[in-house]
């Protein structure tokens, strides 16, 4: 069968999109391109640099065909998931840009650490004790062993 379709980002919403951006640039993603469409919503495309995934933050415009108020509740069915060597600097600095720690708890090899963020995404931090148990999620692989041509710290 030929293949006629492929994924290219997951999107979120967000209540304002600049706050947003900052935060996860604290988790290191990167812009690769911003825009508005013509009503009047505006659009961040984000890449993280290790795997090349997508991350497209958009603030809704009230013009916008698709426009619901922002949901007073946060969702607790979708997350976004990081891999980090160390969570608790990083957690640190989450913190600070206005994240709130919901659970943490080790499973085997694996830390957890769940957070949610000011537009009540919520965030998962995994890390693990031994790179081996890593391998269980693939484009984690980058964050614990280093890439080709890349300096040993």
């Amino acid at each position: 069968m030929r293949r006629t379709s492929y994924f290219v980002c997951a999107d979120v919403r967000v209540r304002r999109l600049e706050p947003a951006i900052r935060f996860f640039e604290i988790l290191g993603l990167r812009v690769r391109e911003r825009f508005r469409m013509p009503d009047g919503t505006r659009i961040a495309w984000m890449r993280d640099p290790a795997t090349a995934q997508l991350l497209e933050l958009f603030e809704l415009s009230n013009r916008s065909p698709l426009y619901a108020p922002f949901p007073r509740a946060p969702r607790t069915d979708r997350a976004l998931i990081f891999g980090v060597r160390e969570p608790d600097p990083l957690v640190a600095r989450l913190t600070r840009a206005g994240a709130r720690v919901v659970a943490r708890f080790d499973q085997g090899n694996t830390r957890f650490v769940f957070l949610r963020e000011s537009n009540g995404i919520r965030i998962e931090l995994l890390s693990w004790r031994t790179p081996e148990s890593s391998r269980v999620l693939p484009p984690l692989v980058p964050l614990v062993r280093p890439r080709r041509g890349a300096r040993r710290r």
